[in-house]
């Protein structure tokens, strides 16, 4: 299976990858892939409160090899080099922040998910754990560890679903580059930020999202259409030392969507605590 995805807007990304089964059963698979990616994002200095923002260019080829369990889950292990560049943008400008770099990582992943639809789900459940490690043996400028971690549960009554996620993600060991932060804001995602708004070497997210079916799931030739609101809080912080409950930030949304022949569509707009507001018009998975 050949599949290619474009996504433009404020992040561009470009990926094309090779899904081939190993065997008879569909077990065992192999996915090379190739992906270039452009997105900026800030950075807040601690001492003194300055921030900077960048932009981050960069061209991954990879390959990734595992097995399905069942048709529940997927392990797989990946391989992965990348080389790219970031540049200055605007703000409190950083020389040592700036210019090209190389990566080079291995991962190990365990996916479960039974989520009945990945545009708005209603029923089952999605789990995610990524362990990244990143050595200057396989060409990467700085040597680090990561963890990532994310958990969805839908639950519904009739036309209304509730849908709690959680993400936590941070570094084990290392230090990790501008281009290897993590990443919040952005639609759902601290709501009101702009995506890349708020980054650093550890995140954690929560979010409490409702959505209300609009029109009978059984109506011939129409369009699934929803409405919503989110209730979120998370953060992003640089050292172990600076994650307080004090620090987390508080943000929302209100929106519509609807399941389109094209994929959702949605329409809304966020809020974050310090005045943060945007609204969002975007097409694409959330879930």
């Amino acid at each position: 299976q050949w599949r290619n995805i474009a996504q433009l807007g404020s992040d561009i990304i470009l990926a094309s990858d090779f899904y081939q089964p190993l065997d008879a059963d569909q077990d065992y698979f192999i996915n090379p892939y190739l992906r270039y990616e452009r997105y900026d994002l800030s950075l807040t200095q601690a001492a003194d409160g300055s921030s900077a923002e960048y932009r981050v260019n960069r061209t991954a080829l990879g390959v990734e090899a595992g097995r399905n369990l069942d048709r529940w889950g997927r392990l797989a292990l990946g391989l992965d080099y990348s080389a790219g560049r970031t540049s200055f943008r605007r703000g409190q400008r950083s020389p040592a922040d700036e210019g090209r770099f190389d990566g080079g990582s291995f991962s190990l992943s365990w996916t479960k998910d039974t989520l009945d639809s990945v545009d708005f789900p209603t029923s089952g459940s999605f789990q995610n754990v990524i362990y990244h490690n990143s050595p200057t043996a396989l060409g990467a400028d700085n040597a680090f560890q990561t963890l990532d971690l994310t958990w969805t549960q839908p639950y519904t009554l009739q036309r209304s679903t509730l849908i709690p996620r959680v993400r936590l993600a941070g570094r084990l060991d290392g230090t990790l580059g501008i281009q290897d932060l993590f990443r919040l804001g952005g639609f759902l995602n601290l709501s009101g930020f702009q995506t890349g708004e708020v980054s650093g070497e550890y995140i954690a997210l929560g979010q409490l999202i409702y959505m209300h079916r609009l029109n009978d799931a059984s109506a011939a030739f129409s369009l699934p259409l929803f409405a919503g609101g989110s209730l979120e809080v998370g953060g992003a912080w640089n050292d172990v030392d600076e994650i307080t409950f004090d620090s987390l930030i508080p943000a929302g949304s209100l929106f519509v969507g609807a399941d389109t022949p094209l994929g959702p569509a949605y329409l809304g707009g966020g809020y974050a605590q310090g005045g943060n507001a945007s609204l969002y018009l975007l097409m694409g998975r959330l879930f």
